[in-house]
This record gives C-alpha cells, structure tokens and sequence, in this order.
C-alpha cells in the first residue's frame, strides 16, 4: 500500500490511495473527497480531506465485508429469481470493501463532527486501475 497525497494514472491528485499485487499485475485505487458548492477550503472540505489521507488503509480489517460481498455475489439471482452468482477477481472484492469502508468511516466521521450528511456538500470518489484481472 502507498501513502496518500500521490498523483493517480488518471492526473489528479488523490486523498489516499492503495495497491497490491493482483498476480502478475497491480491493483491500485485513488481516493479523492469531492465538493461541490463549497470552497475547497471549506471546514467541511478540509476536515473530511484530513480524515481520509490520514487512515491507515493497510491496518483497516475488511475481512468480515469482503466475507459478506462473497456471500451475497454467489446468493444473487436474476430477474426471473433464478440463481446467478456473481464473479469477481479477489482484488476487486478488496478494492470494492476497502472503497465502502473508507466512505462509511467518512461519514461517520463527518456526522459526529455535527456536518449535514443529508444533503451533503461533499462526496467520496474512488478510481481502480488493474482489479478486475
């Protein structure tokens, strides 16, 4: 896993990012807080920034949601109610828990913090590159 603040594949800068082999390849995400009518400046802006670059992705424990979304990818059913697993490479499930998690804990944080979180002014955006293989 790699610290936060790094230029992404995409050109812009992320919040926190995190990678890890995928086999021959690497998985990588970028996490950025997005805002809008708000400055970038912003206490809400600025608080929700500081929370996500400053998690320890690498030390979050997403065992028991990657469990769960395996759970429910190989319970899902079509339209017709008909069993049709779904299939995703072990880097995508990690890369997808990670994702949900760090957003969760984000507005957790922003809501104990007294933010409004509904609407919000600020979003979490993630990007992968190389998950899926």
């Amino acid at each position: 896993m790699a610290g936060a603040g790094m230029e992404t594949p995409w050109g812009w800068v992320a919040d926190n990012v995190f990678s890890f082999s995928n086999g021959a390849d690497m998985c990588f995400a970028g996490m950025q807080v997005h805002f809008e009518g708000v400055s970038a400046d912003s206490d809400i802006v600025l608080d929700a920034r500081d929370f996500v670059s400053s998690l320890d992705l690498e030390s979050l424990d997403t065992s028991l949601a990657e469990a769960e979304l395996r759970d429910g990818n190989g319970a899902a059913l079509d339209e017709d109610g008909n069993p049709s697993p779904v299939t995703m490479s072990e880097a995508m499930i990690k890369q997808q828990v990670l994702s949900q998690t760090v957003s969760r804990m984000m507005w957790e944080y922003l809501e104990a913090k007294g933010y409004p979180t509904d609407p919000s002014p600020v979003s979490f955006y993630t990007r992968s590159a190389g998950c899926n293989e």
